[in-house]
């Protein structure tokens, strides 16, 4: 019978948060968000993740945003315009 060795993982949420840099409630809510979440799984009664599947998610997270998927914000030439008037806030004094 050929017996194949498991793979090296990272076990549990201490574990996983010590290997982003964060604190365990960050790591479970950071493997909760809709957007890219942190690659953890649940096997058997534990959460388990990969340690080369961590490293590819912080490179991802660490990836400056390409301009062309920003809207920049053009300024006239002359450059901004200042207000001659300051906004109050609060009640008028008078």
């Amino acid at each position: 019978m050929l017996v194949l060795p498991r793979p090296a993982t990272t076990d549990g949420w201490k574990a996983i948060a010590a290997a982003i840099g964060a604190a365990p409630r960050t790591a479970k809510r950071l493997a909760r968000r809709e957007r890219d979440p942190l690659p953890a799984w649940r096997y058997l009664d534990t959460v388990v993740a990969w340690p080369s599947a961590i490293r590819e998610w912080q490179a991802r997270q660490l990836r400056p945003v390409s301009l062309d998927r920003v809207s920049l914000v053009s300024t006239p030439d002359h450059g901004p315009q200042q207000s001659s008037t300051i906004p109050r806030v609060g009640p008028d004094p008078s």
